[in-house]
């Protein structure tokens, strides 16, 4: 999980140095050049992040991963995720939610990107949100 966030912020910067090469965004996605690219470069971080930053993640993971701690949480908790986040594959989230007590859930089917549901969905995300506290209130 920890390597999905790193690896989105690397394909955007490739991709927004690589359109110039190109007249669209769709021409690039589709070229060779970029496809061939972006797995070399994919392959390439997979093996750095299993030499250096596994070792040092692996330590913290009884710690920090919340699988096996989620079941003892007894307050309500309200997931929001969208199924295009680069950053966070929606699937940990789901996982999550399903281990948790009390788990209320909105998984995002629309546009949206990492961690700013709050400003593309703006009234969507209010609504949510005051249904979500008024269900755990009453």
């Amino acid at each position: 999980m920890s390597q999905s966030s790193a690896m989105a912020n690397i394909k955007k910067q490739f991709a927004r140095a690589t359109l110039m090469l190109y007249k669209s965004k769709q021409t690039m996605q589709q070229s060779t050049f970029y496809n061939t690219s972006l797995s070399c470069i994919n392959y390439c971080f997979k093996i750095a992040h299993f030499i250096c930053a596994r070792p040092l993640i692996m330590q913290y993971e009884k710690i920090t991963n919340l699988f096996d701690k989620i079941h003892h949480i007894n307050v309500p908790i309200l997931f929001i995720h969208s199924y295009d986040d680069s950053h966070a594959d929606i699937t940990y989230a789901q996982k999550l939610s399903k281990l948790a007590a009390h788990s209320h859930c909105w998984w995002i089917t629309e546009k949206s990107s990492h961690a700013k549901h709050h400003l593309i969905h703006k009234e969507l995300y209010k609504e949510k949100l005051l249904a979500f506290i008024n269900k755990v209130i009453h």
